[in-house]
């Protein structure tokens, strides 16, 4: 995924909208794109209301991308909005540690599957 967003651009554009100090706001918009990402995850499995669309599923692949993307650019918004400006080094380290957590998440997860394959086998 690295590249898919210019975080440069967004630094850029934080902010100039003038209303770079209202967290609460930038919380409330990135609740109303998760709901947005949300529906538009309903629709491409065609669940509920949603199925009743007339786009193919390539569009709505892409419609879910495109809030997925929405939803990342306005959380890098608000991080923008609560680091410390010039100190990128905090905010690093801390998405660092967020990364190393999930990564051993995943590791437990996947030697847990393979414990369950084990068991199976051995039955």
């Amino acid at each position: 995924m690295k590249g898919y967003l210019d975080f440069d651009k967004i630094r850029e554009l934080s902010g100039r909208d003038g209303e770079s100090g209202a967290i609460h706001r930038q919380i409330i918009k990135l609740q109303e794109e998760v709901g947005e990402t949300s529906a538009a995850y309903l629709a491409y499995v065609g669940a509920g209301n949603a199925s009743a669309t007339s786009l193919n599923k390539d569009d709505l692949r892409m419609e879910l991308l495109e809030e997925v993307l929405d939803t990342m650019i306005v959380g890098a918004d608000l991080v923008n909005a609560l680091s410390v400006p010039g100190d990128e080094k905090e905010v690093k380290d801390l998405a660092d540690r967020k990364l190393l957590k999930w990564s051993s998440k995943l590791s437990n997860i996947e030697a847990r599957k393979r414990e369950a394959r084990m068991m199976e086998f051995i039955k």
